[in-house]
Formats: C-alpha cells, structure tokens, sequence
C-alpha cells in the first residue's frame, strides 16, 4: 500500500500533518487484500471519496489507468471528532488487484485543518509515515479564487449552516479540470478579496495574506523549491472587493480610491504568482461577477494590459458571468457546469494546456 497526497500539506506536525484548502485529496494505491482504512481527525467537513480498480489481475500499474470511472463514489459528511474511514468503499475485489482510492476534501474547514492520524492496511501496516506529494502524470490547474471557486452553497437545502450546503466537487474549478484530464489546486476561501473582504469583514487578511499558506492562518508557508508543478493559473477574485457599499471607517473613502488599490494589490498579486509557480506558468485572470463594465472586468483586464505592456509573458483575460440565482447569490449546479464549460473552451482556444 503507497500512501500519497495532493494539494498543500502541512507537515509542521510529522506525525499528524494536515490539510485545509478545498479539493486536497489523500490518495491510496492498494492490493484487494489490504482494506486501506484511513484515520482523521475533522471539523464539521465534506469528502468524496473515489474508488478505481486499475487492474483486476494484478498487472504492472500504468498511471493513465488510475483515473478510469470510479466503482465507488461515495460522498461522506462527518461532525468534528476522530473517524476512521473504509478507503475500499466497500467494493469486493480480488486479492492481487490494485486499487486506487481519493478522498477530496469538498468542503471548506474554517475552525480548524483536517489531520491526517493514520492510514493502516488489513495486516495493520502503516503507511503514513511514507506519505509522499503524489507525482502527478496529469496537466495540473491552480484555482485561486472565493467562494465561487469554492463551492459555497451547492448541496441543497443548506439554509440552517451554509458551510454544510459547500461541495466542492460540484464546482466549475473541479469539474473543469476533469473536463480537461487535468489535477488542480484550490487555493480559495469564501468572503475574501484583493484589498477588500465580504461586507468590509475581516480587515487584514484578504486572498493575498493566504497565498502562500499551506493550510490558512497556520503560519506554516509555501517556499519556492517546495512547489509542485502547476501548468496553470486561474486567478478568479474580486466580487467581494466590489459587491457591499463601503462602509463609514473603512481604508477607502471613495470607489475611486478602493479600486486605485485593488489595481495596485492585483498586479502584485499576479507577479507572486507568477514568482512562485514560475515564469513560464501561463495565469489566467477571470472575473465572474460585475459584468463587462463592471470593476472586477474593467480592473483585472487594465492589470492583464499593463503587465503584459512591460514585458511579463503569457498573461491572460477572460470574463464569465453566471447567474447568481442560488443560495445567498451564489451560482446553482447548472451554472457551475456551464462556467466548467466555459472555461474549457477558454483553455482550449487560448491554447493554455496544450496536453488536452
């Protein structure tokens, strides 16, 4: 049994490393034989996990196979505590054939990370100590964005606690990246924005702050040599910069001054990006709220316009703006499918993942 993760990790703690952004996903290669169980402490939090038979006769694995049609998706909500999970999903298979098991963190955690406490065999061998960032073999997409990069409100009848009604995988940044046969990270959390957070909250930590934090607010960062291969950056932030009037006490007196600042911090953040996942790393930078003439539009393709001017390669706008129709003005499933679509065709025309 081999033991891998995908997305940040934090390994502050060795022995109970831990992981919060959405669409992280902890990855297990298994023989029939071994029943993978995998022991986590949450938060109130959403998975999905996957199962795949690779090959049923126990042949050489061959990386293309591990992302056939699962024989097992099963979506699991637990309440905070420790829980040991069935990785097998409970499919009967034969003893020599291997398995690949994901379980994708679909929701958003706020009080606290997801640790990872043990992944143990039916022979009870540990394989957590192993744990290793999986290599991947696929195009890979990094997601920055709020919660509409998140999810926020996608599972029906969610009123009385939204943060149970968010999945990501019903999102347009995981089902695009299906789409297109590629990973992604999300590196996305609801109500933040360049300058400016939901209604004027949480002053001071805003999307920039979080970048490069490998689980938020744990003060654990992302170094350069420590980043895996990203083939692409989306970068979708500015409704919640934009979308509640300033408020009397705020750093901006005028609209004019917000968005001097908000022009000022996106291209800063833009040239981080591109700093950490390497200059040839092409970004995409794709508003989806405000409209054509709206700031989020109007800011983001001045920014694109002006970095590109100086010199700065393989920068790119689009704009995209679904109907914000569903739960506290956010998109239902069909308009994240249609926004999954959308930025697909995007990718494909821009030629941004030449892979697919």
């Amino acid at each position: 049994m081999k033991a891998n993760f995908f997305g940040r990790l934090d390994r502050t703690n060795p022995a109970k490393p831990a992981f919060s952004w959405p669409g992280c996903e902890l990855q297990l290669l298994w023989r029939g034989a071994e029943a993978p169980r995998a022991t986590l402490r949450v938060p109130p939090s959403r998975f999905l996990l996957e199962v795949r038979i690779m090959s049923p006769d126990g042949s050489p694995y061959e990386p293309k196979r591990a992302f056939s049609e699962p024989v097992a998706s099963i979506q699991l909500a637990f309440d905070a505590g420790e829980r040991e999970i069935d990785l097998s999903g409970g499919v009967a298979v034969p003893p020599e054939a291997l398995c690949c098991s994901r379980l994708i963190l679909a929701s958003e955690p706020f009080d606290r990370p997801v640790a990872i406490l043990g992944c143990r065999s039916a022979d009870g061998s540990e394989a957590l100590a192993s744990l290793s960032t999986r290599p991947t073999h696929r195009p890979v997409i990094e997601f920055v964005g709020d919660s509409l990069t998140v999810g926020y409100g996608l599972v029906p009848h969610c009123e009385a606690d939204p943060l149970d009604g968010t999945d990501h995988t019903q999102g347009y940044a995981f089902l695009a990246s299906r789409e297109l046969g590629a990973d992604h990270l999300a590196i996305a959390r609801s109500g933040k924005g360049i300058v400016r957070n939901w209604n004027g909250g949480e002053v001071g930590e805003t999307m920039p702050d979080l970048y490069e934090d490998l689980v938020p607010r744990s003060g654990a960062r992302l170094t350069r040599d420590a980043v895996e291969r990203v083939d692409l950056a989306v970068v979708a932030l500015g409704a919640n910069d934009f979308s509640e009037p300033l408020h009397a006490g705020e750093a901006w007196s005028t609209q004019e001054e917000l968005r001097a600042d908000f022009a000022e911090k996106g291209e800063r953040l833009l040239l981080r990006v591109r700093a950490l996942l390497g200059e040839e790393t092409p970004i995409l930078a794709m508003p989806l709220t405000g409209g054509h003439d709206g700031p989020e539009s109007v800011l983001w393709r001045g920014i694109v316009e002006a970095l590109s001017s100086r010199g700065f390669r393989r920068l790119h706008f689009t704009e995209q703006f679904p109907p914000m129709n569903g739960f506290k003005g956010h998109p239902l499933p069909e308009a994240h499918r249609e926004m999954a679509r959308f930025l697909c065709a995007e990718i494909r025309r821009l030629n941004l993942l030449p892979t697919t």
